[in-house]
């Protein structure tokens, strides 16, 4: 069985003696480290209740479902009653989603006639002041009219001789909840379900539950693993060691695809991101006039082990880390160390590089860390041209850098992917032949070929400068490295699972699809998989749009900036009819 996690919470007029039953009975049949039994405090017993204080009722269940989340492969939540509010209102605050949601005899909305039920239920018991009863009205009802709570898998438990919760506040819970809700009732069942006849029948159908999803879900990945491993081998020590996070590779959009299911893009996703390309250093020793550093002008910096392994702490589920951002990775002097550490806990670890400070010994020391892809950005083998866009090239020895690295690579017993990947403008298309015949040269595996992104760039790119000619050019490019066994490849499937072997998907043809931009999303997927770290531990809205901060993994934990406004906003923005000039413009959009 894989990590589970339950927690149970119970309602703010009662105490955790109401879901002991429940609790037992889960524990039995799944061990007792998997049941969380959340007492709210001042609730040891019903009478030592204190007035309604929201903030100190819903912080110990936050910080209970984060740690839960943090730990578990799966996670079950139950409320009781007024403990089914709480545990909303904490869902929503840390934008977790849970795997099932159980809301049992839980209010939808609270009336007049619910006080005079809940008076008759407390009768016997310490009266709760005016103030108190005022605080958790408000709270339950904006609750309800919030309903913020992100699509999940949800079971609603209803008594039908509850005389404090009516049968259909389960009715309102069932038409107002996103997903895939059901209700289950149980007949002879009052307020207390746990306690009433009828709630091992229930109990068992939701043991039930939860061993079919959890056997479905690890049979899933257990394909999934095999099918990952086919096109990418060197997946195998992340699938050894972190066999739980499958589960969010196999639902990503990039594991959609490799599954051959339809791609869901939700505004609110249920796994995490799987792919991380982080920002190490912000120094760079060129100046290339299209790259947002030069728009940004960051303040050098760099970053340390102790932050990058922390960030790898905080993201179990990032497969893939690739270390890219503002500045040229080989100038930090631990590059080595990094993907050294990346490896040792199982990642697939790439790097982008201009190639300049490339040396053997350079090259031998990231080889032997474990590195497993390189992407070398070189624009043109044209010395004019290269002055022009990224002064400072030297391309006598950045051609030789790479040469010398990839004849090394190719004496390695495992593979190590190498691509060149070349920003196009309407300055260079025209030496694209030239380019290519010697790239093709040079021992790498493919030539990736995208047209400028950056508002800032878009007078200067082929979507606006192509004609008849420079069109028949690309023709002849790429047909000239299909000619010399080198293929050319677009962007739009750059994250897809094993594009070393499946790159056929990928090949630029036709070719118009270098400069055509889509007026709707088409191919991007970033947003529900990908995550981009500046060189401080920032989370960016997007590798694309480097200046738009969303968060910090430093100060903020992953679930709320993952699935956080901004995120959520901008997944929305790209799948409505009117999409941000910054998408329109990207060529993978």
């Amino acid at each position: 069985m894989s990590r589970l996690a339950i927690l149970l919470v119970h309602g703010f007029s009662g105490c955790d003696q109401d879901l002991l039953p429940l609790a037992a009975r889960l524990r039995q049949e799944f061990g007792q480290q998997s049941v969380t039994l959340q007492q709210l405090p001042g609730h040891a017993a019903e009478k030592s209740l204190t007035g309604f204080a929201q903030e100190a009722l819903l912080a110990p269940i936050a910080s209970s479902l984060e740690q839960l989340r943090r730990r578990a492969d799966f996670l079950l939540v139950l409320g009781h009653s007024t403990g089914g509010n709480l545990l909303l209102a904490a869902l929503e605050r840390t934008e977790i989603v849970p795997d099932l949601l159980v809301l049992a005899a839980t209010p939808f909305r609270i009336d007049l006639t619910y006080l005079q039920r809940w008076q008759q239920h407390r009768h016997g018991h310490d009266a709760l002041s005016l103030t108190t009863i005022a605080g958790l009205i408000k709270f339950i009802n904006t609750v309800a009219e919030r309903g913020a709570i992100p699509p999940c898998p949800v079971l609603v438990l209803q008594g039908g001789k509850d005389l404090l919760v009516l049968s259909q506040e389960a009715q309102h819970w069932q038409e107002h909840l996103a997903g895939e809700v059901r209700l289950l009732e149980l007949p002879e069942s009052g307020h207390q379900l746990f306690y009433e006849p009828g709630w091992e029948t229930a109990v068992d159908q939701l043991i039930q539950r939860i061993s079919t999803m959890v056997a479905g879900a690890e049979l899933k990945a257990e394909r999934f693993a095999q099918r990952l491993l086919a096109v990418e081998p060197e997946a195998a020590p992340f699938v050894a060691e972190h066999r739980q996070q499958l589960r969010h590779l196999a639902l990503s959009p990039s594991g959609q695809r490799l599954q051959g299911e339809p791609v869901a893009l939700p505004e609110t996703v249920s796994w995490a991101p799987v792919f991380a390309n982080i920002e190490i250093t912000t120094c760079c020793n060129l100046d290339c006039r299209y790259c947002a550093r030069t728009a940004l002008q960051p303040t050098e910096q760099e970053m340390s082990l102790a932050l990058f392994e922390q960030l790898l702490e905080r993201l179990p589920s990032a497969y893939r880390v690739t270390l890219v951002g503002l500045g040229e990775p080989l100038l930090h002097a631990q590059l080595a160390e990094f993907i050294a550490l990346a490896k040792a806990r199982g990642r697939r670890v790439g790097m982008v590089t201009n190639a300049q400070l490339l040396t053997p010994q350079r090259s031998a020391e990231i080889l032997s860390a474990g590195l497993d892809s390189i992407a070398f950005s070189l624009d043109t083998l044209d010395a004019d041209l290269a002055s022009e866009l990224r002064a400072g090239s030297d391309l006598v020895l950045i051609e030789a850098n790479i040469r010398a690295f990839c004849i090394q690579a190719e004496r390695l017993a495992r593979p190590v992917s190498r691509a060149v990947f070349s920003a196009v403008s309407v300055a260079s298309v025209d030496r694209l032949e030239q380019l290519i015949a010697r790239v093709g040269k040079l021992g790498v595996q493919v030539l990736m070929l995208s047209d400028l992104n950056f508002l800032c760039n878009q007078q200067a790119s082929l979507s606006v400068h192509v004609d008849v000619e420079r069109e028949r050019t690309l023709r002849r490019t790429v047909a000239q490295g299909f000619a010399q066994g080198l293929p050319v490849l677009g962007v739009r499937a750059l994250e897809d699972f094993g594009l070393a072997q499946g790159y056929r998907d990928a090949l630029l043809l036709p070719v118009q699809q270098l400069y055509r931009r889509s007026p709707a999303q088409r191919h991007c997927v970033s947003p529900w998989q990908t995550l981009a770290i500046n060189v401080t531990g920032e989370i960016c809205l997007c590798d694309c749009q480097p200046e738009q901060k969303i968060g910090n993994l430093q100060q903020q934990n992953l679930a709320s900036i993952w699935n956080g406004a901004a995120l959520r906003k901008h997944r929305r923005q790209m799948l409505s009819e009117q999409p941000t000039t910054e998408c329109l413009c990207c060529p993978r959009f």
